[in-house]
């Protein structure tokens, strides 16, 4: 029995020297790379929004009370409304320079509740004439047309099978113009009454002739066309500058 625990002891002994000298393998954590360092560019901060030029009220026509030129405020950066590049301000006419699809140009100026919108022009060559276009008192336009059919038709958007021959000619001035009063409007030609209407709130527009504020009153044409004078002579009411 006591060789017996001699032996047991000494290999127990054997044991615990073998492990000393041969330590447990380590095993090494994984190493984890950092994230990669992201440099953000400065924030900007955002540009001020550019304020619309707001127009003065149109200067007054002299000796005539209160009529008023609009072609003054009209400004080609802002006011135009189809045609961009096809509209030139020389002096004091606007002129549309080149024609198809209807180029217009809205006024920057919304009419009191009753007045006289008038316009004077001239035109090279005759195929569609042109368009005043009218603001609805409840909302929407309808518009005026002179001289399409080649010079010889007139009418408004919901009546414009009406033609006079030689009507308008090329190269020469004329007038036109639209009364609007309440419940009545009147078209008249070098101050030749031509249509008139009871029932404005049923004349309507079309697409060609839309305006990008249709409180505003506006002009169009589909070819070459120098308007010589814009106006409006207010009835009732006074009308106010806006774009």
């Amino acid at each position: 029995m006591t060789r017996l625990s001699a032996i047991l002891l000494a290999l127990v002994s054997l044991a615990s020297s073998v492990a000393c000298c041969c330590p447990a393998r380590m095993i090494r954590p994984p190493v984890i790379a950092p994230p990669p360092v992201v440099v953000q560019a400065p924030v900007e901060p955002n540009p001020p929004k550019k304020e619309l030029p707001q127009p003065g009220r149109p200067p007054a026509v002299a000796g005539k009370g209160r009529t008023y030129d609009l072609i003054p405020i009209i400004d080609l950066q802002w006011d135009v409304v189809d045609g961009a590049g096809k509209w030139q301000l020389q002096g004091k006419q606007l002129k549309c320079v080149e024609g198809n699809f209807v180029p217009r140009v809205q006024v920057p100026y919304i009419p009191p509740q009753e007045y006289d919108f008038t316009v004077t022009f001239s035109q090279p060559a005759l195929r569609n004439g042109v368009s005043l276009i009218i603001p609805k008192p409840g909302g929407g336009t309808f518009y005026w047309a002179v001289g399409f059919h080649d010079g010889d038709g007139y009418g408004f958007d919901s009546d414009r099978g009406a033609n006079i021959a030689k009507l308008i000619q090329p190269n020469v001035q004329y007038v036109t113009s639209v009364q609007v009063r309440k419940g009545t409007v009147r078209t008249l030609l070098d101050g030749k009454i031509l249509l008139e209407n009871n029932n404005p709130a049923a004349l309507t527009s079309d697409d060609w002739r839309r305006m990008k504020n249709d409180r505003l009153l506006g002009i169009a044409c589909d070819d070459p066309c120098t308007f010589h004078r814009i106006q409006i002579t207010e009835i009732t009411g006074s009308g106010k500058p806006a774009r």
